[in-house]
């Protein structure tokens, strides 16, 4: 399953890239990543007056939820089913790798 969600991550990375280029070529501004994240299908229009590329965002940023979820869901079945391997604990102490789905560097370090 570990194998599963690193093609997930990089298509949701791909998404999410896809949309902040688009919005930028059609409006000359940039666009964080959290704003995408929080977008509602309101905010594209009004982002996005023309039809065509407020089409392109939205069904985009349906497709990337679609694999945060399934990315999430994975993770979920993952945290029951591997243990980090003794000599690995120490990672734990960096701020923000809690949870392995946050932390790259973990996935090598967990046990089947």
């Amino acid at each position: 399953m570990l194998r599963k969600r690193g093609p997930l991550v990089r298509q949701k990375t791909s998404n999410l890239l896809s949309i902040q280029k688009l919005v930028t070529r059609n409006t000359g501004t940039m666009i964080t990543n959290h704003r995408l994240k929080t977008l509602t299908m309101n905010d594209v229009t009004q982002l996005l007056p023309t039809a065509e590329p407020a089409l392109a965002v939205t069904s985009t940023l349906a497709v990337m939820r679609c694999l945060q979820a399934q990315i999430s869901e994975l993770e979920q079945v993952l945290e029951t089913q591997v243990a980090l391997r003794p000599a690995f604990h120490h990672i734990l102490t960096v701020a923000g790798s809690k949870s392995f789905g946050h932390s790259p560097a973990l996935i090598d370090a967990l046990a089947p």
